[in-house]
C-alpha cells in the first residue's frame, strides 16, 4: 500500500513538474519569437506581393 502510494505521489509530482517545464519553455520561446525583429526574419518567410496569387481564390 505503501508503495503505491509513494509511485502515485511521485508521478503527480513529475506530472505537475514537467507541465510547469514545458510551459515556461513555451513562454520563453514565445517571448523570443515577440522580440526578434522583422529584418532577421528570412526573406523566404515574409510575406510579398510576389508571392501572393495572381487572383483570388474563391472556394465554391
Amino acid at each position: 500500500m505503501v508503495t503505491m502510494i509513494l509511485i502515485s505521489t511521485a508521478a503527480m509530482l513529475t506530472g505537475i513538474v514537467g507541465s510547469f517545464v514545458i510551459w515556461r519553455f513555451d513562454a520563453h520561446r514565445a517571448d523570443e519569437i515577440e522580440q526578434t525583429p522583422m529584418s532577421v526574419v528570412p526573406a523566404t518567410l515574409a510575406v510579398t506581393a510576389s508571392n501572393a496569387p495572381a487572383t483570388p481564390i474563391i472556394p465554391r
